[in-house]
């Protein structure tokens, strides 16, 4: 029996329901988005992660893709499997790190629903009301200046050292992420495509290239040097490094002609993207063989 592909499956059952492949779906009738992601013990949570930042992982994934599509969000709900003989009290204490970050986000937590699993699963409910407009990755321009919202790979490097057993200062930044709420009422208002990077850095890129069917000339990869020197002391790419994920910073598109007034609007609430390159004219489906592709080799 073949191997199930996550991303290819997820094209696939999108074709069936008919839907763009955007962090959440938005409901234009009632301007609120909907997104959901599901959790698993043995490949989500590393061992050193406390059952409140378990609670908190979960529910800042699914405020993260909220936030992509230019929304807030106000209602969480999470939904727990469990093995019958899982600890009650960290069951409680996952409970507790998911009403924390919800009250750190200003959203509602709900409840949810538990049933028997053979290991911890956690799947988590998001709710976003948006008041600006709809950001998707499908709407990057030619000529967009390309941003992100903070600089990415710290959370991977947290993440190796978490896996290796390590709770350090690196681990932290995976363990404290938070979701980039801040920048939405900014980008809702100014930007013209949007992506959380959960999923990597370049897969990020290719993403808006492929939706948007325009290419993304990469002219700055927003990493620390602290960053990069922690790829040279562990013999690790960034490329590979930044293939990781976790990061929760967003990637977006501004107009040339509004650019200034955005930066603007940034400074004034003390946020300061960092730009990272511009997009230019592709044919719609150009992802595989783009610039970013040659660009990543030299990295």
């Amino acid at each position: 029996m073949p191997v199930l592909n996550e991303k290819k499956i997820v094209e696939k059952i999108l074709k069936i329901i008919g839907v763009e492949n955007d962090d959440a779906y938005f409901h234009k009738g009632t301007n609120l988005v909907f997104t959901t992601d599901v959790m698993f013990e043995s490949t989500h949570f590393p061992l050193l992660l406390s059952p409140e930042e378990i609670g908190r992982k979960i529910a800042v994934a699914n405020f993260s893709d909220v936030a992509a599509m230019g929304a807030k969000p106000f209602l969480f709900l999470a939904s727990f499997g469990l093995n019958p003989d899982y600890p009650e009290d960290e069951l409680l204490r996952i409970i507790k790190g998911i009403r924390n970050t919800c009250g750190e986000h200003n959203a509602i937590y709900g409840g949810g629903d538990t049933k028997k699993a053979k290991e911890l699963t956690i799947a988590g409910f998001a709710v976003g009301n948006i008041k600006g407009k709809v950001l998707k990755r499908s709407n990057a321009k030619p000529n967009d200046s390309v941003y992100c919202t903070g600089n990415v790979g710290n959370a991977a490097c947290g993440l190796i050292e978490l896996l290796k057993g390590r709770r350090n200062e690196w681990a932290e930044n995976y363990v404290k992420k938070t979701a980039r709420i801040d920048y939405v009422p900014i980008i809702s208002k100014y930007a013209n495509a949007c992506m959380d990077i959960t999923d990597g850095f370049f897969y990020t890129m290719g993403e808006i290239e492929k939706m948007s069917g325009v290419g993304i000339e990469i002219q700055n990869i927003p990493t620390s040097e602290k960053v990069r020197e922690y790829c040279r002391k562990n013999h690790i790419t960034l490329k590979k490094l930044l293939s990781i994920g976790e990061d929760y910073e967003l990637v977006f598109t501004i107009p040339g002609a509004r650019e200034k007034v955005f930066l603007k609007q940034c400074a004034k609430r003390g946020l300061f993207p960092i730009k990272i390159g511009r997009v230019i004219k592709r044919k719609r489906g150009y992802s595989k063989e783009s610039g970013y592709d040659a660009f990543i080799s030299k990295v």
